[in-house]
């Protein structure tokens, strides 16, 4: 995990200007991306001009894909123990916390949801048992027993709502802590939250793929009857 060196000297304060006006230029791109995907899939848009976007039928195809659903409770987890993080009062805290959440997240393709969340959770509990130093108290957390399933794209919707409110926070951090060691652990934690979201569009993208890909052969066994 990624610590801030108490030794390290912040920046001076034409640099740590300069800094922060980078900062929160690129906190602002990030939000505005998040929202940009949210709002797109739920507005129900065209993909590429072709097929309009069918929140119904994404379902429905996910709804037949039992791997996919899993994954599904992994965002959901996910999301709710950033949302978790965002009680942190202190933002330095709060940054090392998320850098390790979004850092233990691992997309196995090989391995269920449920036993990967089981190993995190476990993990975490025992480090906070022990008192590790490298523990950030919260990592994954618990939720509650759901008696339904995760719906795939509020599920998203909300990720990225609460990522972005993550993403907020990473901008309030004081001037003194503003360092190259505090701007690596955005650095981290952006790669690997772009990642995430890259993976959840990459489905996203199959799915209406695929859902094209069956409109064409409606529509050319329709022509081939003619």
């Amino acid at each position: 995990m990624e610590i801030i060196d108490k030794r390290e000297q912040p920046f001076n304060s034409f640099e740590t200007n300069e800094i922060r006006k980078n900062l929160n230029s690129f906190i602002t791109k990030r939000t505005m991306l998040l929202l940009y995907f949210k709002h797109f899939f739920e507005d129900e848009s065209y993909f590429f001009n072709t097929l309009e976007f069918n929140s119904q039928a994404i379902m429905q195809y996910i709804q037949d894909n039992e791997k996919l659903r899993r994954r599904v409770s992994s965002w959901a987890q996910l999301g709710f123990s950033v949302g978790n993080l965002l009680a942190v009062p202190n933002t330095i805290e709060f940054t090392r916390a998320l850098n390790a959440l979004v850092s233990e997240f691992e997309h196995d393709k090989n391995e269920s949801t449920s036993q990967k969340m089981k190993q995190l959770l476990k993990k975490n509990k025992k480090d906070f048992v022990n008192n590790s130093p490298n523990s950030t108290n919260i990592v994954f957390t618990e939720m509650p027993s759901i008696p339904f399933e995760f719906d795939f794209l509020q599920t998203f919707f909300a990720l990225c709502d609460v990522m972005a409110e993550a993403y907020k926070r990473l901008i309030q951090v004081d001037d003194k802590y503003l360092t190259k060691g505090y701007i690596d652990m955005v650095t981290k934690i952006d790669l690997n939250i772009k990642k995430i979201i890259t993976s959840i569009l990459k489905e996203i993208d199959y799915s209406i793929r695929q859902i094209l890909a069956q409109e064409f052969n409606i529509i050319i066994r329709c022509l081939l009857e003619e």
